[in-house]
């Protein structure tokens, strides 16, 4: 199923645009905080965890300077960072509806990587599969996340953030008509809320009722005609629904408006599977590939093997472009995921470097970090002076 959209509440504090001769007057705290909004918001997360942190220093009770730098850890996948830090604004302000949503988004992100390493961890014979012994890591997460979304809709009940997370949150207990039903009050609460019609339209497209999921693509993309994620699944919707060729134009304008959107070159190849239009197909796979999107694992859940994808729509893959999404053999892969996601372990818990930790996968330095974006790590869990150290030594 595509992974559905968290709705992070966004920054605390003065906006960007301020003019500088304002800026000058303000307090040396929110000077910082000032910045550090700005620098997440280009893209610079690094900067503006700095100047979070010397706001904080300035001004210790500072709650909108946690806050955002909370938030500016979840837009970098420093988790660990965003609890600690929405954490202590929560102290600080124990009312503070959207701290309590954010931090419901970065329980969820933790846990991800906790559950990614579990299952690697069974899979390979490291440890046994638990049998009744509770709640694993990432339910636990879970689980708090929810209970953060329910303080901050007790806090705020028109807050439709809250109810998009905590559908989300429900959708990944299995529990899909709860889910449906904490989006569609989003959705009443705050007509404009994309992610509220996004979510629920691949909920009911993963229901079968497409014409539902179609009508809530149809609605998100007239609220926001240049983002391209609602194209790309309603172009699952019509395709789930046999129609190819609208769902390629779908997946054409998503790439139109996204030019790296890996998924989208993936079902638009996929489209000219069913259209038997091959080298198109292959041109597209590959393009997916080349953006870092695993076709293989993608193919794999979305109709189980080429076996299964021929049965089901009568299309017989040529053989080049069945072995292209089908399981490499490979003796050494188990072993390969194994150090590769301890690595991941490794360095989320501190004890290996960045460059260590690549060294332990297998990869290349500048791969290890492609790696680690899959999974919402970050580089910036480490000092300017380790970072420096690493990038003398790449």
């Amino acid at each position: 199923m595509p992974e559905l959209i968290a709705v992070p509440i966004g920054f605390a504090g003065t906006a960007i645009r301020v003019p500088i001769d304002v800026l000058k007057q303000a307090e040396p705290a929110e000077a910082h905080n000032v910045r550090g909004i700005a620098y997440s918001e280009a893209g610079e997360h690094g900067l503006a965890l700095d100047a979070f942190k010397q706001a904080i220093e300035l001004k210790p009770d500072y709650v909108n300077a946690y806050y955002n730098l909370g938030l500016n850890a979840i837009n970098c996948g420093c988790h660990d960072m965003a609890l600690a830090a929405l954490s202590k604004a929560i102290e600080l302000e124990p009312t503070f509806a959207e701290a309590y949503v954010n931090r419901g988004i970065a329980y969820e992100k933790n846990g991800e990587v906790d559950a990614v390493l579990e299952r690697y961890h069974i899979t390979v014979g490291l440890h046994s599969a638990p049998s009744g012994c509770g709640e694993t890591a990432y339910q636990t997460a879970i689980a708090a996340a929810i209970e953060d979304y329910n303080t901050a809709i007790m806090l705020n009940p028109k807050l439709a953030a809250a109810y998009v997370n905590r559908g989300t949150a429900c959708c990944k207990r299995g529990e899909i008509d709860a889910a449906l039903a904490e989006y569609s009050t989003a959705i009443t609460l705050k007509p404009d809320c994309t992610a509220g019609s996004v979510n629920r339209g691949i909920l009911y497209d993963r229901k079968g009722e497409r014409a539902r999921a179609i009508a809530d693509y149809h609605r998100a993309i007239a609220l926001a005609p240049d983002e391209p994620i609602a194209y790309n699944h309603r172009g699952m919707a019509y395709l789930h629904k046999g129609d190819a060729k609208r769902a390629i134009q779908d997946y054409n304008t998503a790439i139109t408006l996204d030019s790296g959107y890996a998924e989208a070159y993936y079902y638009r190849g996929v489209a000219w599977l069913h259209l038997r239009e091959w080298e198109k197909a292959s041109a597209d796979l590959i393009a997916a590939k080349f953006k870092v999107l695993d076709i293989i694992a993608a193919f794999r859940d979305t109709y189980k093997s080429v076996v299964h994808f021929e049965r089901k729509t009568g299309v017989k893959l040529p053989e080049d472009i069945a072995a292209m999404l089908m399981p490499k053999k490979d003796p050494g892969e188990r072993e390969k995921a194994t150090r590769r996601m301890l690595a991941l372990k490794y360095y989320k818990t501190h004890e290996l470097s960045i460059g260590l930790a690549a060294r332990l996968a297998c990869l290349p330095y500048n791969e290890f970090l492609t790696f680690m974006g899959k999974y919402r790590l970050s580089p910036f869990g480490e000092t300017p002076g380790e970072l420096a150290a690493e990038f003398a030594n790449v």
